[in-house]
C-alpha cells in the first residue's frame, strides 16, 4: 500500500492508532482468495465450453490454461492476454469494493473496516497506478461518509420527532416570555367551550340514531351517519337531476354559461379572488367584499360600491378581541348609501365593469337592465326615487349570479313592481311611513347635529341623520357651525 493511501485512511479515522498496519497479510490473504476463485470460475467455465486442457501454476501461485500455440501466435496473443487479465481483475476490483460499500450500507461491518478492505483490494490489482488507487480510495471515502452522514440524520429526525409526542400537550416551563398563564387560561377555556358547542351542534351524537322504535343506526342512509372520511357525492344521483339536466340542455343559453362560470369559481372562491385582485386588466377600487358576491353568485350591494368610488380608505373590519385573540366580526356598514338617481347609475356603471370582468357574456345583459331602471327613475318624481331603488334591490336578489334567470326578465319581477312601487302595494306603505316616528307622526328634530357643525362634517344624509342638520349659529341648513359667518349671538330666523 502506498504511503498516500495510508495518510488518507489514517487521517479519516483519527483515532485509530495502528493506521499504519493497514493493508495487512491477514487482509490482503482474504482479498487475494477471494480473486483466485473468482479465476478458478472463469477458467472452469471456458475449460467447459472448449476442450478440457491441463491446468498449471504460474510463478505467483495462479492456475492458468496451457494451450498449445505456434510461435507466431505466442507473439500475437502475448499482448492480448496481458490486457484481458487487466480488464477481468479490474471488474472484479470494482465488483469486491461495490460489496464492501454495500456491506457497509447494510451495517455489516464498521466504516474502518471497509475502508481498510477497499485499500486491500486497491493494492491487491498491479495495474493501476498510484495516481489511479489514490482517486478510487478518495471516491469511496466519500461514498462512506455520505451514507454515514444521511444514517446519522434520518436518527436524528426520528429522535426530534420522538421528543415532539412525548412533550405535546406540555407547557413550555423554559421559556423566555414570561405570559399571564391564568389570564391565557381563561381565554384558551373560553375558545375551547365556544368551538366544542359549535361542533356539537353541527355533529350528530350516537343518541341522534336512537329512537323510540329501537332504529338501528346501521340501517340508516350512510349519509346520515357521523364520518371521519368525507364522502364523494355526484350530482347525477341526486332526486333532481333529470329535470335539471332537461332545463339545462333547452334553457337560456346564457343562464348556462354563468352557471359554468359559478360551478368552476365553487371549487376556490379564495383563490380566484385574488387572481382577480392581482389582475392587471380587473377594475381598479372595486371593493373586496363585492367581488367574493359576484364570484359566489350572488347580488352586490351597491351601497358598498358608491362608499368606494371616492373613499379616502378602505373599509375597515370589526374586529372584538378576547385576550390576545382577535375575532372577526364582518365588515362596517358602507359610509354611504343611495339616495338619488345620480348615484344609483354612478354605482352601477362601476358594477357593469366588474361583473362583465368575471362574466363577460352578461355584458349587454347589464346594460339593459341599467337602462330600464334608468327609465324608472326618469318617469317618477324624487320623492319615489326611493321606492325605485328598493325595486332595484329586489330584482338583483331575485337574479343572483344569473344562473336561473336574467335581469332583463322584466315579466319575472311584476310582483315586486306591484308590491314596491304601485300607491297600494304592501311594501309601499311600509316607505312611506319609514320616515315617521311609530306614533303614525312625521319626525321633527329639534337637537342639532354635532356631526355636521364640526369641520368633518356628518356621514350621513340629512334624512337618515337622527339629529338636524342646520348651523347653530344662524340656523340654516345650507352650512354648518364651521363655515358659518354669523358671529354668535346675532337673532337671526332660520332660513330653510
Amino acid at each position: 500500500m502506498s504511503e498516500g493511501h495510508a495518510n488518507l485512511f489514517a487521517s479519516a479515522v483519527p483515532a485509530n492508532e495502528s493506521s499504519s498496519t493497514i493493508g495487512s497479510a491477514g487482509d490482503q490473504r482474504g482479498a487475494n482468495s477471494r480473486s483466485t476463485e473468482l479465476r478458478r470460475t472463469s477458467a472452469s467455465e471456458e475449460i467447459g465450453n472448449e476442450q478440457r486442457e491441463p491446468l498449471s501454476t504460474g510463478e505467483d501461485g495462479d492456475e492458468r490454461l496451457e494451450r498449445p500455440s505456434t510461435p507466431d501466435d505466442e507473439r500475437d496473443d502475448n499482448q492480448g492476454s496481458v490486457d484481458g487479465d487487466g480488464q477481468s481483475l479490474e471488474q472484479e476490483s470494482i465488483d469486491l469494493m461495490d460489496d464492501v460499500v454495500e456491506n457497509f450500507r447494510s451495517k455489516g461491518i464498521t466504516k474502518l473496516k471497509a475502508l481498510s478492505n477497499i485499500i486491500s483490494i486497491l493494492d491487491f490489482n498491479p495495474s493501476r497506478s498510484e495516481r489511479a488507487k489514490d482517486a478510487a480510495v478518495e471516491y469511496y471515502s466519500r461514498t462512506l461518509d455520505a451514507i454515514d452522514a444521511l444514517a446519522t440524520s434520518a436518527i436524528r429526525r426520528g429522535e426530534h420527532a420522538q421528543r415532539g409526542l412525548q412533550h405535546t400537550g406540555k407547557p413550555n416551563v423554559g421559556s423566555k416570555h414570561v405570559r399571564n398563564e391564568q389570564h391565557d387560561a381563561d381565554v384558551d377555556e373560553l375558545l375551547s367551550q365556544i368551538s366544542n358547542e359549535s361542533k356539537q351542534s353541527r355533529r350528530p351524537s350516537s343518541q341522534d340514531f336512537i329512537n323510540d322504535d329501537d332504529t338501528n343506526p346501521y340501517d340508516l342512509d350512510p349519509s346520515e351517519v357521523q364520518s371521519n372520511k368525507k364522502r364523494r357525492v355526484h350530482e347525477s344521483d341526486m332526486p333532481w337531476f333529470t329535470r335539471e339536466e332537461e332545463v339545462r340542455r333547452t334553457g337560456n343559453k346564457d343562464c348556462e354559461e354563468s352557471r359554468r362560470t359559478l360551478a368552476l369559481f365553487a371549487r376556490d372562491h379564495k383563490t380566484i379572488k385574488q387572481w382577480i385582485q392581482t389582475s392587471r386588466t380587473a377594475p381598479l377600487g372595486f371593493p373586496g367584499s363585492e367581488w367574493d358576491n359576484i364570484i359566489k353568485g350572488q347580488a352586490v350591494n351597491l351601497d358598498a360600491v358608491l362608499s368606494s368610488l371616492h373613499h379616502i380608505s378602505a373599509p375597515k373590519e370589526n374586529l372584538g378581541r378576547v385576550g390576545s385573540t382577535e375575532i372577526s366580526l364582518g365588515r362596517s356598514e358602507p359610509s354611504k348609501k343611495i339616495q338619488t338617481s345620480g348615484e344609483w347609475t354612478s354605482a352601477w356603471n362601476a358594477t357593469i365593469k366588474a361583473i362583465k370582468f368575471a362574466f363577460p357574456h352578461r355584458e349587454q345583459e347589464l346594460r339593459d337592465y341599467g337602462e330600464y331602471i334608468e327609465g324608472h327613475f326618469s318617469a317618477k318624481i324624487s320623492s319615489a326615487h326611493r321606492k325605485i331603488i328598493l325595486y332595484d334591490i329586489a330584482i338583483r336578489n331575485e337574479v343572483g349570479g344569473g344562473q336561473n334567470i336574467l335581469l332583463t326578465d322584466i315579466d319575472r319581477f311584476s310582483r315586486f313592481f306591484s308590491a314596491i312601487i304601485m300607491p297600494d302595494g304592501i311594501e309601499s306603505g311600509h316607505i312611506q311611513s319609514s320616515s315617521k316616528r311609530p306614533n303614525g307622526k312625521a319626525s321633527t328634530k329639534t337637537e342639532f347635529c354635532n356631526r355636521f357643525n364640526s369641520v368633518n362634517g356628518c356621514r350621513n344624509s340629512a334624512d337618515d341623520c337622527r339629529f338636524k342638520h342646520a348651523c347653530k349659529k344662524c340656523k340654516r341648513t345650507t352650512h354648518g357651525k364651521e363655515s358659518c359667518d354669523v358671529k354668535e349671538g346675532t337673532n337671526t330666523k332660520a332660513s330653510t
